[in-house]
């Protein structure tokens, strides 16, 4: 039906579009603010990707670094993966976010209970709240599902 040139591309393209229809519904739809930056980042990137992916199928080209298919996957992987990283690390930096409304966080309530777990393995040398030393009866916020390691993940923000 096609021919084995064309095949794979056509598959890329199939994806590309599929990833940017989920994306774009995400970044609509969400009412996390972070998960309609994600989508919107990923919409452009999975729409660049497709976009040169119709232009490889159109022309034909298959030489040098612009006929690869790994462009298609490198511009949705910058645009839609590292890109939005940077962009909601720069709204982190004042650290001002947590209001009541999900629509205005700059990250998700994981990413708080991480910089709290680097906290507490800076000061008590264990990421984990003593809920006996509280005073009070422990809250959901006290729990930290992760391992230890991942407090290290939390001590750019404790230093």
């Amino acid at each position: 039906m096609f021919s084995p040139i064309t095949r794979p591309l056509r598959l890329d393209l199939a994806v590309y579009v599929g990833f940017a229809a989920f994306a774009l519904i995400t970044a609509l739809a969400s009412g996390y603010r972070t998960h309609s930056i994600w989508g919107a980042f990923a919409t452009a990137g999975y729409l660049l990707a497709a976009a040169h992916t119709v232009v490889l199928l159109a022309s034909g080209a298959r030489t040098g670094w612009w006929g690869s298919r790994w462009t298609g996957a490198a511009a949705a992987f910058v645009v839609g993966m590292l890109a939005p990283l940077g962009f909601l690390v720069a709204a982190r930096l004042d650290g001002g976010d947590w209001v009541d409304s999900p629509a205005a966080w700059a990250a998700q309530p994981e990413v708080w209970v991480i910089e709290r777990s680097g906290l507490l393995l800076l000061e008590t040398g264990t990421p984990y709240v003593d809920v006996f030393a509280l005073g009070r009866p422990p809250e959901v916020d006290d729990y930290t599902p992760y391992g230890p390691a991942m407090a290290l993940f939390g001590l750019p923000r404790a230093v």
